[in-house]
């Protein structure tokens, strides 16, 4: 959990480090999100098992640090997620079993928003079982700024897109992560499976890779579908930009 000091809340109680504190209802609630008496610092710890109500999930706030881990993993096989319950979202991450190493690392880097650990799901089709893990974060309001920077509604249902304003989030740390969600090497360069995007959204996402990053890149066209390709060329600046963030189990999207 965040590291909170919490000065003066009756009788001069003081909260410093991840030091567990029974407050009541009564004196949590006369808290404000614009209280200074609660100051976070230091690390951020696995919050599991603890059930925050709506006031302190209020005063929480996304730290750049996950919220560039998060960007990437919309870019790539993460989601956002409203329920008929909330209003709102809530953050939704998967992958399979093999890649275990992979998912423990995500859910470490964002065990601070979660509740519970990965739920292990297993899936039939067309004849064959599969398992995977899910990472699922709590609902929280400052994911409503991200909602929107990715989501629209279209035919009563929402859609994922890449707005303009990706160009801002899009930093070496997201690159990293989208790269080990939908990245793939090939004898030269890397893919970036694009393909649940639309044509119009994956060209804007090769711009911004190019003005960002000044890497090298086209749009190519599989079975209809688009994915970015970054040339061979720009492979070692790609290299220098991301290996710093990778978990060593992805090192092999980079060719390595």
């Amino acid at each position: 959990m965040l590291d909170y000091f919490i000065q003066n809340i009756e009788n001069n109680v003081y909260l410093c480090g991840a030091v567990s504190l029974n407050i009541s209802k009564k004196s949590i609630t006369k808290l404000q999100t614009n209280c200074q008496s609660i100051i976070p610092y230091g690390s951020v710890y696995s919050a599991l098992g603890i059930r925050l109500n709506s006031h302190c999930r209020n005063i929480t706030e996304l730290f750049s640090y996950s919220r560039e881990q998060i960007i990437g993993h919309l870019l790539g096989d993460g989601s956002l997620f409203i329920s008929k319950t909330s209003t709102m979202p809530c953050f939704y991450f998967t992958q399979t079993m093999a890649r275990i190493e992979y998912i423990w690392f995500v859910f470490n880097h964002l065990s601070h928003l979660c509740e519970v650990k990965p739920d292990f799901n297993m899936s039939v089709r067309k004849g064959t079982v599969s398992h995977s893990l899910r990472v699922r974060t709590r609902s929280y309001p400052f994911f409503n700024e991200l909602h929107e920077l990715f989501y629209i509604k279209e035919n009563g249902k929402w859609k994922k897109i890449i707005s303009n304003d990706i160009i801002s989030y899009l930093t070496p740390r997201a690159l990293a992560f989208w790269l080990m969600d939908d990245g793939a090497a090939t004898a030269s360069g890397l893919y970036l499976h694009t393909e649940g995007f639309e044509y119009k959204d994956v060209y804007k996402l090769a711009g911004i890779l190019n003005y960002n990053f000044n890497l090298n890149v086209t749009v190519q066209n599989h079975s209809n579908k688009p994915m970015i390709y970054i040339k061979s060329k720009s492979m070692p600046l790609l290299r220098s930009l991301v290996l710093p963030h990778m978990h060593p189990t992805m090192f092999y999207k980079l060719g390595l």
